[in-house]
């Protein structure tokens, strides 16, 4: 059983090729290595060519962890995984129900001076 490679796509390729020239153009700018860029992704320098030259597809992860590297937005190489990334986000940042399962009473005003460590009663007239 062969287990062949899926080709990249043309945007995919675009992408690699997007990214390599900015990495061609930062490197200096950061001192950065394919090496460095490898230890800082936690991979090879192989795994890190392989991305650069359209071998392997890039994916969220590896390209938010090259954003921080190379100091630039996953749009600007890759407009589709940002596009990926922000429907990730917006999936997991919904807002929760309003609704608390506690409810407390909202005091409007509080006469003034009742913040005190005295211990006091109050009736009705107070409030």
């Amino acid at each position: 059983m062969s287990t062949k490679k899926k080709p990249l796509t043309q945007e995919q390729l675009e992408d690699a090729r997007r990214l390599k020239a900015i990495y061609e153009k930062k490197k200096n700018e950061l001192g950065l290595s394919q090496e460095s860029v490898a230890d800082k992704m936690g991979m090879g320098q192989s795994g890190v060519g392989a991305l650069f030259n359209g071998i392997n597809a890039l994916n969220a992860y590896n390209a938010a962890l090259l954003t921080k590297i190379l100091k630039v937005s996953v749009e600007e190489f890759s407009p589709s995984i940002a596009r990926e990334i922000y429907e990730m986000y917006e999936a997991v940042s919904m807002q929760p129900s309003l609704r608390s399962e506690y409810e407390y009473p909202v005091f409007s005003h509080v006469q003034a001076g009742m913040f005190s460590p005295k211990l006091r009663t109050f009736t009705k007239g107070d409030a």
